[in-house]
């Protein structure tokens, strides 16, 4: 969850229902869609205040936040999420110049140019 620590507002919520409360995790994700196109949005992540204690005792991901989808995931620990591409063999493979360019977009989005 380094992306969501790092760069992401975390707000209490359901505090009437302490301990079992919630935080709110709203951050920026970019997303890699199909043909190599990139598009930036704000994205929320609900998580359970025990489930993110249990992630800080050393839990993985998966296990502390089992309701989470992958997106959701990924979103918490990168600020990135691939979308699946149906018209490639895999679903997600990327020819090795398309995945550098790729990223290099994603740089250059988030430095505003």
């Amino acid at each position: 969850m380094t992306y969501a620590f790092e760069n992401c507002e975390m707000t209490k919520i359901d505090l009437d229902n302490y301990p079992n409360h919630s935080y709110l995790i709203t951050g920026m994700i970019t997303i890699f869609m199909p043909g190599n196109n990139i598009f930036r949005e704000k994205y929320s992540v609900r998580v359970k205040a025990p489930h993110l204690f249990k992630y800080h005792g050393g839990a993985s991901m998966q296990d502390a936040f089992p309701y989470l989808s992958v997106k959701d995931r990924e979103f918490l620990m990168s600020g990135t999420y691939r979308e699946y591409d149906p018209s490639i063999e895999d679903g997600y493979s990327r020819i090795e110049e398309d995945e550098d360019r790729a990223v290099d977009q994603q740089i250059n989005m988030i430095r505003g140019k």
